[in-house]
């Protein structure tokens, strides 16, 4: 099923919320930018359906930086903690996931780009579901929670932009 409209994520938002409410309160702001990068995303495809196709690089730039401010805000906290924390891997899983989101500035093959992203979080994400293994499940279900909305990004590109945004003809 191809989600059409942010309310589509709206379960694994929930639960992402939920298992990094359950984490700590350090990880909240990640989750919460992570998760307004959804209403970002379908904000940003909102415009391009509304407006003509951009003639230069400047103009997509304008449509689609709202979302790349949001995702900058995780990649940020990314980029601000180290890997040795078990909290902090949370958040470095969250920093490869967010990525996925820059699909609507890919003009050539948004299909490869996203799927790209869905691997190599999957390596951070399997990190997270080894700490599961050895006591607490929460890991595994934060883990699972970015996997499903991935997936749903990625069938969404596949399915309505395989070639990129769609613009008003």
């Amino acid at each position: 099923m191809v989600v059409e409209n942010a309310a589509g994520f709206g379960e694994d938002l929930a639960e992402l919320r939920r298992t990094g409410t359950k984490l700590g309160l350090r990880l909240v702001p990640a989750v919460d930018a992570f998760a307004s990068c959804v209403d970002k995303m379908f904000e940003v495809i909102a415009t391009a359906k509304a407006t003509p196709k951009p003639a230069d690089g400047e103009a997509l730039s304008a449509i689609v930086e709202p979302l790349m401010e949001e995702m900058e805000l995780v990649s940020e906290m990314k980029d601000g903690v180290g890997t040795n924390d078990l909290l902090e891997s949370h958040v470095v899983t969250l920093g490869d996931a967010i990525l996925a989101f820059g699909w609507v500035a890919e003009e050539s093959d948004p299909v490869t780009y996203v799927n790209s992203i869905v691997e190599a979080t999957s390596k951070s994400s399997d990190l997270l579901r080894s700490k599961s293994e050895r006591g607490d499940t929460v890991h595994a279900e934060f883990a699972d929670a970015i996997k499903e909305i991935l997936g749903k990004i990625l069938d969404l590109v596949k399915t309505s932009f395989p070639t990129g945004l769609v613009f008003k003809s």
